[in-house]
């Protein structure tokens, strides 16, 4: 085995396996949830297992972040924006 099978192996076992053991412990706590946003309202039609909210969640931030990363790069890139921290961008 290479180091980087055993690498991906080791994290694997750090990772998939707690969120696995939560997922399927946490699958009967449920969650109502609601937004009121004071011109708009919603709600679920059914309360959702707090696992699939989780991961819902986590995957929208994931998909945030590797959208706005590139288009950040490229604006700072370009001069478009100013970084007013005073640090040196490069």
């Amino acid at each position: 085995m290479t180091a980087a099978r055993i690498l991906l192996l080791v994290l694997l076992v750090i990772v998939a396996v707690p969120a696995t053991l939560f997922t399927i412990q946490n699958l009967g706590w449920t969650a109502q949830l609601s937004v009121d946003l004071h011109v708009w309202a919603s709600r679920l039609k059914a309360p959702m297992p707090v696992p699939y909210l989780m991961w819902i969640s986590f995957g929208v931030g994931i998909l945030t972040g590797m959208i706005s990363i590139p288009a950040l790069k490229a604006a700072f890139a370009s001069g478009a924006l100013k970084d007013d921290f005073g640090g040196p961008t490069g």
